[in-house]
């Protein structure tokens, strides 16, 4: 599973896709965690690493540094992982010696030279250069200085602490001050939630909630004001993509927020409709579903890669009203 995470990872940093995208529906809870949590927070482990290391990760061979990541994310943001897999099973996902024997090396020293404590016990007066809260969760403490100084550089400490880019932070300061700029990169951070949209004509919240239950998967309506309700889904015993009620088409995977822009739209019945950059075609079947069959939706997008996920939804979800098409909307040509 490591393996895998640090597949994708090395494919999203070369930008060879979107780690949505390179995401298998097979793929584990666990693998998803890893590379989802590792694009979030790599800027928080790049700098654990730095404090330990002479060789930033930035010129660190690309397997390595995702095989540091990866192993770092299970030390700073995962709970029971065993302390010999979090290490060992973590350095076997690379080949050379060479490789294995560094890898090894920066994470056993920052295991080593780590101490994790309940928030409950923390005392305070800690460097906040060597300090890092998982809030409400964990405390950490470095043996050596992993973050700057805030004292001389707030924006640099709060880019590394939130893992956000420091040009933003900075921007942020001079905006909304410091309080406001956590507030902002902790909603960042945040992991969403899994929201899904059922198909209109098929099935409604209610009926959905019952689909996924018999899947032993836990959802709760999501009431819209303006809207058809949603579901939030909670991981359940069966794998949400692979089981009956995605196959048949009965949901798909949409932020509330995206649902309220096709919505706002207000689609009539016979009209036709362009969503010009349409991957990975939330709302271009959104709208196709509120046209209730009638006129047409044509769904484009640049990326050709991204737009077979748009036709595999297209024939799950049963439409027959949205035409699929390969194209630049900046570009001269129709």
């Amino acid at each position: 599973m490591r393996r895998r995470a640090a597949s994708i990872l090395r494919r999203v940093e070369k930008g060879h896709g979107f780690a949505s995208d390179l995401l298998r529906q097979d793929d584990t809870p666990f693998v998803r965690e890893l590379v989802m949590g590792v694009l979030r927070r790599r800027g928080t482990l790049d700098a654990v690493h730095d404090g330990f290391s002479r060789r930033p990760a930035a010129d660190l061979d690309d397997d390595v540094r995702q095989a540091i990541r990866i192993g770092l994310y299970q030390l700073l943001f995962l709970d029971g992982v065993p302390p010999h897999a979090l290490v060992s099973e973590t350095v076997d996902v690379l080949g050379p010696k060479s490789k294995r024997a560094y890898a090894n090396g920066v994470l056993r020293a920052i295991q080593r030279e780590c101490k994790k404590i309940d928030p409950e016990l923390d005392r305070g007066g800690a460097s906040p250069r060597k300090r890092f809260e998982r809030k409400g969760r964990a405390v950490f403490f470095f043996s050596r200085e992993v973050f700057p100084d805030p004292t001389k550089d707030l924006a640099g400490w709060l880019a590394a602490v939130h893992s956000h880019p420091i040009d933003l932070v900075r921007r942020w300061l001079e905006q909304v001050g410091e309080q406001g700029t956590i507030e902002r990169m902790e909603q960042g951070n945040a992991i969403p939630q899994m929201i899904l949209r059922p198909r209109a004509g098929r099935c409604t919240a209610v009926e959905l909630a019952a689909a996924l239950r018999d899947e032993q998967i836990p959802s709760q309506v999501l009431s819209r004001e303006h809207g058809l309700d949603a579901l939030i889904a909670a991981p359940g015993k069966s794998p949400l993509f692979s089981g009956k009620a995605y196959r048949k088409g009965l949901f798909s995977v949409q932020d509330s927020s995206q649902m309220d822009a096709a919505e706002l739209l207000a689609p009539q019945p016979g009209e036709v409709l362009w969503d010009a950059c349409a991957a990975p075609g939330g709302k271009a079947t959104q709208l196709a579903e509120l046209l209730q069959g009638s006129g047409r939706v044509v769904a484009s997008d640049a990326d050709g890669t991204r737009l077979k996920r748009i036709e595999e939804n297209v024939q799950r979800l049963g439409l027959d009203n949205i035409d699929v098409v390969e194209h630049d909307a900046l570009s001269e040509s129709p």
